[in-house]
């Protein structure tokens, strides 16, 4: 999760906020007993930072004072990504198909690193993909950027 995936460098206070309220709500997506997740929605902030933070993480910059490493990342977003069709919503508007497809279409194996942790990364990202592809605007996002209906 998150939490193991970042190292807090010094304290920016702001930043640090924001990313307990998004540990929060992934350790709470983490959580939900199967009945309970059609229902529950992560906190609006928690959305935007989920963007920042995968955005950072791509860039290989920190967010804030924070650094992330990429697999955990991943790991903590899919637990939003898997909860509900409104996160998956929010997600979306909040612009998570942007470095979502940045991430799929520059990956490529690191001879430097594990390949079972890259291959972990790759799949983890795919069933993001994968569920969100059921959302309209997902679709209609596809076909807009020149994917073709083949995809999705």
């Amino acid at each position: 999760d998150v939490v193991t995936a970042t190292s807090l460098r010094s304290s920016g206070a702001l930043d640090t906020r924001k990313l307990l309220r998004f540990t929060s709500a992934c350790a709470q997506a983490n959580l939900l007993k199967p009945w309970e997740r059609k229902k529950w929605v992560a906190p609006p902030d928690t959305f935007p930072v989920a963007v920042d933070l995968f955005q950072c993480a791509l860039d290989g910059r920190p967010f804030g004072e924070v650094s992330a490493r990429m697999l955990p990342v991943l790991l903590s977003l899919k637990s939003l990504v898997l909860v509900s069709d409104e996160t998956r919503h929010a997600l979306f508007a909040a612009g998570f198909m942007d470095p979502l497809c940045v991430f799929l279409d520059g990956w490529s194996e690191d001879p430097d690193q594990e390949l079972t942790r890259q291959l972990e990364g790759l799949e983890v990202a795919l069933a993001m993909l994968a569920a969100l592809s059921n959302l309209q605007e997902v679709k209609v996002w596809v076909r807009e950027c020149g994917f073709g209906s083949s995809i999705i």
